[in-house]
């Protein structure tokens, strides 16, 4: 670990599809690795298929619905 890193103690949170979360790569993409490389604290909403487009009426989950709708983020918590 890298503690003279910029980004060591710093929380980042992470909202993305199947790349953020690692799916091809058994869970384990950019967050999860400069989480360990870094020291710093990466929390992420992920989930495969997501769409950007806002398609709650046909009951696809987008971006903006999982934001506005997640408890893995602490929305008042002060992140870098």
């Amino acid at each position: 670990m890298n503690t003279s890193s910029p980004l060591y103690g710093k929380t980042f949170y992470w909202l993305g599809s199947s790349v953020t979360l690692g799916m091809r790569s058994q869970n384990q993409a950019v967050p999860d690795f400069l989480a360990a490389r870094n020291g710093c604290v990466c929390k992420k909403e992920a989930v495969s298929g997501t769409t950007l487009f806002d398609a709650e009426k046909k009951g696809q989950p987008s971006y903006v619905s999982r934001l506005k709708s997640t408890t893995e983020f602490d929305k008042g918590a002060d992140i870098d």
